[in-house]
């Protein structure tokens, strides 16, 4: 992804939205960032990250245990970034956990703007505008179209990731769908072993039954 192939296409009041059209990718950077667009595309060229996944509703356990995990996860290896996809739930442990660290984190949003309201959506208002990104394969998208985006969002946040960590895993949810674009894309999977044995995170138990990732050592 290079600078010059891209063209800012908006400014609005927290930012500027640039598009890159090879990638069919928007890319939203706060005013108050610390780095140049320029910096964020080096990351994302790299694909240096740690993802940060899971489900909307974690357990109790699962958010206070979070912290301890995700640093883990993240020591481990020289990761650049956090990546998650900006829902409630293990989405927003991760991101919390990226501000409390001063490390910088990368959204990937389902869209930028609603096309019924094309107002900017949380998730432009909500980033730590120092340290973070927004990306998204749409800029505006109804509601009628928003599932779609979100299946393209799964796929970015593999795409972005070297390593992708499921904090907590349904059977079946949206958590599973990035996991396995992961899996087909070669990236290493884990999850807290920590949690294994909980009823709600039977995903992982099934997914590891399968050889899709592994179980980290906390």
């Amino acid at each position: 992804m290079k600078e010059s192939n891209i063209k800012k296409i908006n400014t609005i009041a927290y930012g500027s939205i640039y598009y890159a059209k090879k990638q069919n990718l928007y890319i939203f950077v706060p005013f108050e960032s610390e780095y140049p667009l320029k910096y964020w595309l080096k990351l994302l060229n790299e694909a240096n990250g740690l993802a940060v996944i899971g489900t909307r509703s974690p357990l109790p356990e699962t958010i206070l245990k979070a912290d301890t995990i995700i640093h883990k996860a993240w020591n481990n290896n020289k990761y650049k970034y956090i990546i998650s996809g900006g829902a409630k739930g293990c989405d927003s442990l991760a991101e919390n956990w990226a501000y409390k660290n001063n490390i910088n984190f990368i959204k990937v949003a389902p869209a930028h703007l609603y096309a019924d309201t094309c107002t900017p959506t949380k998730y432009i208002t909500s980033v730590n505008s120092s340290k973070s990104i927004v990306i998204s394969t749409r800029l505006k998208v109804s509601s009628a179209r928003f599932k779609q985006a979100l299946v393209k969002r799964n796929f970015y946040i593999a795409y972005y990731a070297k390593t992708v960590l499921s904090l907590q895993t349904p059977l079946q949810s949206g958590t599973n769908i990035t996991l396995f674009h992961a899996f087909s894309l070669s990236r290493d999977i884990i999850f807290p072993k920590i949690l294994l044995k909980h009823p709600m995170n039977k995903g992982a138990r099934k997914l590891v039954k399968h050889q899709i990732g592994a179980y980290m050592s906390i």
